[in-house]
Formats: C-alpha cells, sequence, structure tokens
C-alpha cells in the first residue's frame, strides 16, 4: 500500500457535497425533483449540505474564474459579494471545482453533477481518439457531435423534462455551439449579448405567469476572459468584478423573493482557467 502525501496548499479534487458538482443537483432538490448522477450525488443530499429553501423559480450564476480567495484579495469590487460571504461561515460557502479547473471540465461537471471522467471532457484541448488530432473543446473543432463525447444527462434537460422551464441567456455565438450541447443542454437558450442584457432576460424569465417551476442558469464569463488577457491583479480584472458585482446586485433587487434565494458560494481556484 502506498501512501500519498500532498503538498501543503494542494487542494486534492473531490466531487462530492463539497463539490462543484452539488450545485445543480441541490438545486433539483430544492424544485422537489428527486435524481442521483451517475457519481452517486442524490438531489436531497445535495441540497441539504448546500443549505437551499424549497423554491419553485431559481436562478443560478455562474462567473467564471472568480475564486475565493481572488475575491477574497479583491472584495473592494465586489461589495455586493463579499457582503453575502459575510453572512456565511467560509467553509460552508466554498466548494472545489473540477480537476483541471478549465472552463470545458468545470463546466461539464457543473452541468451533469458528475467528473471529468464520466463526461469525458478533460481539459482545454484533448486528443480525438476517432482521428488522433487533437481537438479543441472551447471552440468544439475536431469533435463532431457533442452527444458522442459527452454522453451523461445534464440535470438541466432532466428538469425540462420533468416539467420545468429552463432558460439560459447567453451571446448568440454560443446557441447550439458543441460546448453548450455538451455541457449544458436543456435550457432554452435566449441570445443577450452583454450582462446587463442576460441580467433582464433572466428577469423576465422568472416573472413570466404560470405555476410551471422555473430555473434560469446565467453565466457571467467576462471575468474569466479579463483575466486571461490582463491577469486577475490588474485594473481590468477589477473592473470586469465590479461591473459583474453591480449587475449581480440589481439581479437580486430585480427578481421576487430574492432575499430568501441568495445562497452564495465560490470555488477554490485562484485564478482563471
Amino acid at each position: 500500500m502506498t501512501l500519498l502525501n500532498l503538498p501543503d496548499g494542494l487542494v486534492a479534487p473531490s466531487y462530492d457535497t463539497t463539490s462543484l458538482a452539488a450545485v445543480m443537483p441541490a438545486v433539483a432538490g430544492a424544485l422537489g425533483h428527486d435524481l442521483t448522477t451517475a457519481t452517486g450525488l442524490t438531489s436531497g443530499g445535495c441540497r441539504t449540505a448546500l443549505g437551499l429553501p424549497d423554491a419553485d423559480r431559481v436562478v443560478v450564476v455562474l462567473v467564471d474564474g472568480l475564486g475565493i480567495r481572488n475575491l477574497a484579495e479583491r472584495g473592494g469590487h465586489a461589495p455586493f459579494l463579499r457582503g453575502l460571504l459575510r453572512e456565511r461561515d467560509e467553509p460552508a460557502a466554498t466548494l472545489t471545482s473540477s480537476f483541471p479547473s478549465t472552463t470545458a471540465a468545470g463546466l461539464s461537471t457543473f452541468g451533469t453533477g458528475t467528473a471529468p471522467g464520466r463526461t469525458g471532457m478533460l481539459g482545454y484541448t484533448q486528443r480525438n481518439p476517432a482521428t488522433g488530432r487533437l481537438a479543441s473543446l472551447v471552440q468544439w473543432r475536431e469533435l463532431g457531435d457533442p452527444a458522442d463525447l459527452q454522453r451523461e444527462p445534464t440535470v438541466f434537460e432532466t428538469l425540462a423534462a420533468a416539467g420545468a422551464r429552463v432558460t439560459a441567456p447567453g451571446p448568440g455565438k454560443f446557441a447550439g455551439s458543441g460546448m453548450t450541447q455538451a455541457a449544458l443542454r436543456g435550457p432554452a437558450y435566449v441570445a443577450a449579448e452583454t450582462f446587463e442584457q442576460r441580467v433582464d432576460a433572466t428577469v423576465t424569465a422568472l416573472r413570466q405567469p404560470g405555476e410551471a417551476q422555473r430555473l434560469v442558469y446565467l453565466y457571467q464569463g467576462d471575468v474569466d476572459k479579463t483575466g486571461h488577457g490582463h491577469g486577475w491583479d490588474s485594473w481590468q480584472w477589477g473592473d470586469a468584478l465590479e461591473s459583474t458585482d453591480r449587475e449581480l446586485s440589481r439581479l437580486m433587487r430585480s427578481v421576487p423573493g430574492a432575499p430568501s434565494w441568495w445562497s452564495p458560494r465560490t470555488t477554490a481556484r485562484s485564478r482563471p482557467t
């Protein structure tokens, strides 16, 4: 038997209720749906672990490239998010991302509630076994049909099949893209180019009349993009975080029953990937 000694400060990957994989199953539990992912996470167990209340309308916001450490160091640019974190103990508000914590691997873990080993979404680039060529997951080059690679059901499509109205506002270029269809399939996609427009579309979707349950997935990639271009310690990154924080504060003020909905979680990764 070999014992593995991890270096100090290294966060080992996990896909349990303390990880990014637990978020969407927990949301399903809050909406009253029973499901179990391929890695054994249950909607009820995840909901309890994350402390989500009963709900019939939910918005899930994912800010790519924002982790607990850089939020703590640049928190002056994010008074709204900083205030939410103060309401909870830090360990309870922190989840670990996937390994690797690249966008493709992380989003597929988030969407399916499983792990990259299940989704086949293993990094920024990987070799296509059918062609032998290196394939780009984000641009979806050399990969073919998304359903052939990523075969795990997403929580979004499971909830949509159960009758929930699931919506995802996002830039028009991502509608029907390989990455979207692989990692996040299920929602009705609403083209909205700026984050301000996506917040508006989120509020509109949540305020639609009717008794159907509603779930909106709101993605914000500007922080991640700016971090790659300028570094997370740049003034440009601070500006991107500040505008994101301002819009999230507006979202909270605009949606019905918001104070009981907000359950802030941040991932443990410390830099944009």
